[in-house]
């Protein structure tokens, strides 16, 4: 099988800059507010999380409206999940750090399968084959993830 280092170096170098701008994102939430409104429904970045809104009343927010608003005192997060509802309305918190694990798990899995191509690649014409180092590492990461995802689904029924 030939291995597509393109796939891999687009991939890996990808995640370090959605990784960067999710740091930069989250940090600057503690001061700043971004809002999109439109027709009952509104998406919040605020104190480091991603908060979604549904209101029940759909002619609040009839046109479509951003805004964005800073706060000059101290910065302050919010640091968990939360889901709320009441009388067809819900309001839903995702904090950035959750987005910000998801992209490192993806980006630190990348390199390690770049590092393994071309260690592979170098070593092709030994005699000897090369063993993974570390040949728990994928796995270890596959179940952080699956981890992550059910804690994520749990925080949600609460």
């Amino acid at each position: 099988m030939k291995p597509h280092p393109r796939i891999r170096k687009t991939v890996k170098w990808g995640g370090v800059v959605v990784t960067v701008l999710l740091v930069l994102v989250w940090i600057g939430s503690g001061w700043w507010t971004l809002a999109y409104f439109r027709s009952g429904r509104a998406l919040i970045l605020q104190r480091g999380q991603v908060r979604f809104f549904d209101l029940a009343d759909r002619t609040l927010f009839k046109t479509e409206n951003w805004a964005v608003s800073a706060d000059p005192r101290a910065p302050s997060w919010d640091w968990w999940f939360s889901l709320q509802g009441a009388d067809g309305a819900w309001a839903a918190c995702l904090p950035i750090w959750c987005l910000l694990v998801v992209a490192l798990l993806i980006s630190a899995t990348a390199w390690r399968f770049d590092a393994l191509a071309r260690q592979r690649a170098r070593h092709s014409s030994s005699p000897h084959p090369v063993r993974n180092a570390r040949p728990g590492f994928n796995a270890l990461v596959a179940v952080a993830v699956v981890l992550g995802i059910l804690l994520f689904a749990w925080m949600l029924r609460r």
